[in-house]
Parts: C-alpha cells; structure tokens; sequence
C-alpha cells in the first residue's frame, strides 16, 4: 500500500485518499502521484510557465522533479512557454520570509518582475 502522509492538508480531494488506499496502484508497484501548483499564465500575451511552490524551505523530491521536468520538455515547443520552475518560500508566503526561485535567493521584487514575464530568472 501506499505510504500514508505524514501530514493531511484539509484541501486534499477524498479521490486523492482513495488512490493511496488502492493495492492495485501501490507505489511498489511503480505508480506515483504529483500534483502541480499552478500553470501560471498571461492571457492577454500567451505566455505561460509551470510552478511548483514549496513551503518552510521544502524541497522537491526526485520523482516530482523527474515528473516536471519531463512535462517541461514536452512543453518546451511551445515559443511562449517559460519553463517549469520551483519557488520556495522559507515561511509560506513572499511576505513572511526569503524567497527561492530554482534554488536561488530573490527578493519579492524580482519575484514579481519573474511572474510578470519580465526577468529571465538569471541573477
């Protein structure tokens, strides 16, 4: 059986409590589950990107970062298409503490400047 959380967010869907109690879609047997935070998009340009966000420092583990990626790659013909990228915050939001951006320290300025498409990410 899947391994049950060691937490359990309220906003969790009973179908997503269901899949973990079901012997036949086991982790064991290859199976996992990723949900993705946000499909960040501007409508009026068609630019879009995917992000992960992750609380009190948390990290990606290596089967959501394995399934991103490979989701990014599929995604990367599109000319819009900004990437997949981890955003961190070290309490829960950019107002309560540091902020990561694919494991680098920005401030919420260029947290900004990033989801308004107007900086690259590069520091």
């Amino acid at each position: 059986m899947t391994a049950e959380r060691k937490w359990k967010p309220e906003n969790e869907a009973a179908w997503q409590r269901w899949l973990r109690g079901v012997p036949e879609l086991d982790a064991r047997r290859g199976f996992t589950a990723s949900d993705l935070d946000l499909i960040w998009s501007n409508w009026k340009t068609g630019e879009w990107m995917l992000l992960e966000t992750k609380c009190r420092k948390a990290r990606l583990k290596p089967f959501q970062r394995f399934l991103f990626e490979r989701l990014a790659e599929l995604c990367k013909a599109d000319p819009n298409f900004h990437g997949f990228h981890e955003l961190t915050f070290e309490a829960e939001t950019p107002e309560d503490g540091r902020i990561w951006l694919d494991g680098q320290e920005i401030s919420r300025e260029m947290l900004i400047s990033f989801l308004s498409f107007k900086w690259s990410g590069e520091i």
